[in-house]
Order: structure tokens, then sequence, then C-alpha cells
């Protein structure tokens, strides 16, 4: 996917945390895509995205993870919300998972 001029000055922010005050329809969905997918594809990782429920997760980014990581993915547990995919270049994998925060007790470390 390719990102917007706006997407991308983001993206390039090396800071460890970055908030957006973006209204609807500016990418900032499939700006989490392209970097969760980064991330897993890039080192091992563990990487969680945190909706505001867990059904909003499903909702808004599970089917274009899905689809996006198909050629690298491992497995998949639809039921935990839980992608399991190749490191490009080496032996590892990463860990994708979508959380709920209504849940919040289940988000440790």
């Amino acid at each position: 996917m390719i990102l917007t001029p706006a997407q991308n000055i983001i993206a390039a922010d090396p800071t460890r945390f970055r908030v957006l005050n973006c209204g609807r329809r500016f990418g900032k969905t499939s700006l989490a895509a392209e970097e969760i997918k980064g991330k897993a594809l890039g080192a091992p990782n563990r990487i969680a995205y945190v909706a505001p429920t867990y059904q909003q997760a499903r909702d808004i980014i599970w089917e274009i993870l899905k689809t996006e990581m198909r050629p690298a993915i491992i497995s998949i547990n639809e039921a935990r919300l839980e992608i399991k995919t190749k490191v490009i270049g080496s032996s590892g994998e990463s860990l994708i998972v979508l959380r709920g925060w209504e849940a919040i007790e289940t988000l440790r470390g």
C-alpha cells in the first residue's frame, strides 16, 4: 500500500510514541496496518493492536491484516485474533495480536 505524504511524515518520525489528531478518512488504520506489517516482517516481534473493544479490533483491522500479510502468514487463530508470521530474511517469527481496551487487565507486559 502506498502512503500519502502526510502518512509518510508520521511513519518517518523516529519518536517512540506518536499522537495523531486526524479526522475521518485520513488513513489512520491503513497507516497502522503498514507499520504493523513492517515491524512483523522486519524482525521477530510481538505486536499488539488495541481498539476500544475486541469486536471493534476485529471490524477495523483484522481483515486488512489477514489479506495483506497472506504471503508471510504461518498460522491464524480466528478465535483469539492472532496472526503468526515469518520474518523476511531469517528463521524468526512474529506474533500480531488484536485486543480490546475493555479487557485491559489481559494486557500485561
